[in-house]
């Protein structure tokens, strides 16, 4: 006879007030057609997208591993890096982030390294111009925030904290889980998948973990990352059996993309309470439907108070900002992958 599993169930009321207030306030509700610059994405599937002053850089999240420059304004292609391979200045599996001095920062799920390439005049040099950054083997397969050439912010989804901030030969362990159980959770790494967004003119770090409805800021104080502000934002039911943590359900609240701009915090959300979030929307080329794919965009103050859920009229799942203004971008179907943008009203 098996032993029976006691299962705890447990149902978290994160601000219920805040909750209350955001279900029953008449929160302003938009809807705009965004300016497309780069109507055709020639991928299966686009990856992280970034933002610079003149060019945009969106990432392949396909094996191919392709990293694509272009330019800002008129969307036309500079160049295309390919990265992956095994050499001394190749990666296995590329990942791509901000990096300063008009860089870009290209690391490597599978390796320690972290390549720096200047965009300024990437398009007519046949040359790549690299900076190869030597990484600590511990960090090998964790996503890398790059703030200088020796500073990086690792995201260790498995420990109990969810960044840590190694400066040289210091290392910081900063951030916090949602959760009183966490230390009893041996499933971390499963269900504290979230997102994470940087603002380096601000110094501003948002986390997010849409399962389990939550948001946190933190802010640069010259040494290290303090939090901010934090704001759960939903009820979340979940269950504990032996050490697994298990969601019930998706929350009504469940950020699955973020950005930081001048003045706000986006993100990419299905709007659960308007009539528009069940359109039936077109597939791609390839006969992908994305009929569940969130259209609306919610726009938070740096308060992480919800001000205005813009619906952008197509899919989006990919998002990123201009950090001096508040220009948003956008990697969405049209009825093919595209970029566009909008500037939050």
């Amino acid at each position: 006879m098996k032993q029976s599993i006691v299962v705890f169930f447990v149902s978290i009321v994160l601000l219920l007030c805040s909750c209350s207030h955001r279900l029953n306030e008449n929160i302003e509700r938009v809807s705009i057609s965004p300016q497309v610059v780069s109507p055709d994405l020639m991928t299966s599937m686009p990856g992280t997208l970034l933002v610079y002053d003149d060019e945009l850089v969106w990432a392949d999240a396909t094996s191919s591993g392709h990293i694509h420059v272009i330019d800002r304004r008129s969307g036309k292609e500079m160049k295309q890096l390919e990265m992956k391979g095994e050499g001394p200045d190749e990666v296995i599996t590329p990942g791509i982030c901000w990096a300063q001095g008009n860089k870009l920062a290209i690391f490597d799920y599978n390796g320690s390294k972290k390549i720096l390439i200047p965009l300024k005049g990437l398009e007519k040099n046949k040359d790549l111009e690299k900076e190869i950054i030597k990484l600590d083997e511990r960090f090998l397969g964790l996503r890398v925030v790059s703030l200088e050439n020796e500073q990086n912010v690792f995201v260790t989804l498995d420990s109990l904290r969810p960044f840590l901030l190694v400066s040289g030969s210091l290392e910081i362990p900063f951030g916090r889980y949602p959760l009183s159980e966490i230390d009893d959770i041996d499933n971390r790494f499963d269900v504290l998948q979230g997102e994470i967004a940087y603002n380096p003119f601000s110094g501003k770090l948002l986390h997010s973990i849409g399962q389990l409805s939550y948001m946190a800021l933190y802010e640069w104080n010259g040494k290290k990352f303090e939090l901010n502000k934090e704001k759960r934002l939903s009820k979340v039911d979940y269950s504990i059996s032996g050490k697994s943590l298990i969601i019930e359900d998706t929350p009504r609240y469940a950020p699955t993309a973020i950005a930081i701009t001048k003045d706000y915090i986006v993100s990419i959300e299905k709007d659960k309470e308007a009539s528009s979030s069940s359109k039936v929307t077109q597939g791609v080329g390839n006969g992908r439907k994305f009929s569940k794919t969130p259209h609306t965009i919610f726009v938070y103050d740096h308060n992480l108070e919800i001000k205005k859920i813009i619906d952008i009229g197509m899919p989006v799942f990919r998002i990123a900002a201009d950090y001096a203004s508040n220009e948003v971008y956008l990697i969405g179907v049209n009825p093919d992958f595209c970029i566009v943008t909008f500037q939050i009203p």
